[in-house]
C-alpha cells in the first residue's frame, strides 16, 4: 500500500470519527449555530492538515476543494450513523469552569455517572488575584 492510499485511509477515518471529536467541545446549552461552527472548525483544521500531510499547501484552492468534502462527509456520518452517541457526549461531559474557594478559578472536565452524580475528571487549576 502506497503513503497516499495509507494516509486518505487514516483521512477518512478521522473524518468518520470527527464527529464525536466535536460533540466532546459542544454541549446541550449551544445554540444549532454555535454547534456547526464548531463543527465547521474542526473539519476545515482536518482539511488544513490533509493537505499539509499529502504535499503542503501549494495553493490555497486544494483547501477549497477539501473542506466540503470533509465537511460534507462529517454531516453525514453524523446524520447517519453517529447522532445518538455524539447527542450523549454532548449530555454527559463537558467543561465548566467554577471559582472554587478564595479566588481560585478551575476548569473542570466533568461526566455523569450512571447513577446520574457527576464525577470530575481532571482540574487543572490557575490562582486569580482576590478582589478586593
Amino acid at each position: 500500500m502506497d503513503t497516499n492510499a495509507l494516509l486518505n485511509i487514516v483521512t477518512a477515518a478521522v473524518v468518520v470519527a470527527s464527529p464525536l471529536l466535536t460533540s466532546v467541545f459542544t454541549h446541550t446549552g449551544m445554540t444549532s449555530r454555535t454547534k456547526n461552527t464548531v463543527a465547521m472548525i474542526v473539519s476545515l483544521v482536518i482539511a488544513v492538515v490533509y493537505e499539509v500531510v499529502t504535499g503542503g499547501i501549494t495553493d490555497w484552492t486544494n483547501i477549497l476543494y477539501a473542506f466540503p468534502v470533509v465537511y460534507g462527509l462529517q454531516q453525514a456520518v453524523y446524520n447517519t450513523l453517529l447522532r445518538a452517541v455524539a447527542t450523549n457526549i454532548e449530555a454527559n461531559v463537558g467543561v465548566v469552569s467554577k471559582t472554587v474557594g478564595s479566588g481560585v478559578q478551575a476548569e473542570a472536565v466533568t461526566t455523569k455517572a450512571a447513577d446520574g452524580s457527576e464525577v470530575v475528571l481532571a482540574v487543572p487549576a490557575q490562582e486569580t488575584p482576590a478582589k478586593g
